[in-house]
């Protein structure tokens, strides 16, 4: 007997109740059901599309089935190969079958899921999240700092470094002073002399005792800036020969300025303060004379410091150069203290070229006393020139760098 039904009878005779679509093939009941039976005689609840090979009940699905027969939910697009579920995607399945949660882009190689992203994933399938930006080569995310935010990210970088160096410094504080010091200490005994001989000799082909001053104070100054925030610049042949590279190469950094600014020099401390304690002695106190006196520390910084670099990635080169560099360095840094005008013939132009101590030395006469705009520019030349040379040499060293295989800590 058939109860409120519409349609033919089953053939086997059981009913169907509130059922508008044919029977069963096996004659078992279908409820509340518009869609064909299962082939199995597996009763189907609520669904409207075509029963699986295996029979299994689909819900809420308006899709096909997968090739094992699990019912997907919320879904329009073809199963996984797997025959696994996804959930509320609407893009082609990964590779091997895993489910990708809200994403609109494609899968990843690996099958790796990928949240909230619309781009393509890294090759080695490492998730990226709530990034709209393109991989880095190790397949790392960029989060938050963008291309565009990187030399943001750099300062930060380097201001945390100076942070950190200063705070280890003072920690103990008696050595921090007593250092610093006892430099600020060893430049005014220099000065002690120098005012000796002028007493004896007021003039040296034009220069004055006030002009001996400002040249330590530029020499020291400079010295001592480039020294503080990037302590490692006279270091490096150490580094490189000792195999104490391996722990900056291992740091997601740029190279060169980590190893630069990851260690603060306690003495530099007092050659700056030795500085301008020397130009609020003997310097011009206008604003025109303060602004010259930055720059030419500036730019005695500058050249001492990528000058010293350059001469220490000849360790990449000839093996252990730490005994050439250190000697390079002492020698420069002692000719900056001297009067250019005492120099004649070749070595002259030996100190305004190959080994430029002759633009420190020169500061106070060609920027300071006399603004010489062809000394100017021909310093400021030779300070970017200097710079690029040192870039260049160190990242071409770098290629020729073997690891020390040390293990170290950085402290």
């Amino acid at each position: 007997m058939s109860t409120a039904d519409n349609g033919d009878g089953c053939h086997g005779g059981p009913v169907r109740t509130k059922n508008t679509g044919a029977g069963l093939t096996e004659g078992s009941p279908e409820t509340a059901s518009t869609g064909a039976g299962l082939a199995e005689g597996s009763p189907g609840t609520t669904s409207t599309g075509a029963w699986s090979a295996e029979g299994p009940p689909r819900t809420a699905s308006t899709g096909a089935w997968s090739a094992e027969g699990l019912p997907r939910t919320a879904n329009t697009e073809t199963g996984t190969a797997e025959g696994l579920p996804r959930t509320k995607y609407t893009g082609a399945g990964p590779t091997e079958g895993l489910p990708r949660t809200a994403s609109t882009g494609a899968g990843f190689a690996e099958g790796s899921p990928e949240t909230a992203n619309t781009g393509a994933g890294p090759a080695e399938g490492s998730p990226r999240t709530a990034s709209t930006g393109a991989w880095s080569a190790e397949g790392s995310p960029e989060t938050a700092d963008s291309r565009r935010g990187r030399p943001a990210g750099v300062l930060r970088f380097v201001l945390t470094c100076w942070k950190i160096n200063l705070a280890g410094a003072m920690e103990f504080r008696l050595s921090f002073f007593l250092t610093a010091g006892m430099m600020f200490i060893n430049n005014f005994m220099w000065l002690f002399f120098w005012s000796l001989f002028f007493h004896r000799f007021p003039a040296v082909n034009g220069w004055e005792l006030s002009d001996i001053m400002m040249l330590w104070a530029v020499t020291a100054g400079g010295f001592g800036w480039a020294n503080v925030l990037f302590g490692n610049f006279n270091r490096l042949a150490t580094i490189i020969a000792t195999g104490q590279l391996d722990v900056y190469l291992a740091q997601p950094k740029p190279v060169l300025l980590n190893v630069l600014a990851s260690r603060m020099s306690l003495t530099a401390i007092g050659d700056l303060l030795f500085g301008f304690a020397v130009y609020g002695i003997a310097g011009d106190h206008s604003l025109r004379g303060a602004l010259l006196f930055g720059f030419g520390l500036l730019l005695a910084g500058t050249i001492i410091m990528f000058f010293t670099l350059a001469a220490n990635t000849l360790a990449f080169f000839i093996g252990n150069a730490e005994g050439l560099a250190y000697q390079l360095f002492n020698g420069f840094l002692a000719i900056t203290t001297y009067p250019t005008d005492i120099f004649k013939g070749a070595v002259r132009i030996v100190l305004f070229t190959l080994v430029p101590a002759g633009l420190v030395s020169y500061v106070p006469i060609g920027l300071l006393r006399d603004m010489r705009p062809g000394f100017v520019a021909g310093a400021t030349a030779a300070a970017i020139v200097l710079m690029a040379l040192a870039i260049v040499l160190f990242r071409s060293g770098l290629r020729r760098y073997g690891s020390g295989n040390q293990l170290a800590l950085r402290q």
